[in-house]
């Protein structure tokens, strides 16, 4: 967006032992807003107290768009970013462990 500093959030790449090639994971940190970049999953994080984060959960890029609703607006055409604004709440972040990844 022209005129607006913007702050994209990490993404990461991982690879595990279900998926033979790389995913992308873009890292929501817990506070107010974010922008993040179009990634094949979420991960949603808190602090551990420690000076890390920890994670509280992964979702599929499109399992959390359509959890979330509007809390996630595209702002950047290419490369994709969305300002998601408000993390998700307890409720949703207790959905996360049953959501599939």
């Amino acid at each position: 967006m022209r005129g607006e500093d913007l702050r994209v959030g990490p993404i990461d790449i991982y690879t595990n032992n279900r998926e033979r090639s790389p995913s992308t994971v873009a890292l929501w940190p817990r506070h107010e807003e974010a922008i993040l970049p179009q990634a094949d999953k979420i991960a949603f994080m808190e602090p551990d107290g420690k000076g890390g984060l920890r994670i509280l959960g992964v979702l599929r890029w499109d399992a959390a768009v359509a959890m979330l609703g509007g809390q996630m607006e595209r702002i950047v055409e290419y490369p994709a970013c969305y300002r998601a604004s408000g993390f998700p709440t307890e409720e949703q972040i207790a959905l996360l462990s049953q959501e599939p990844v």
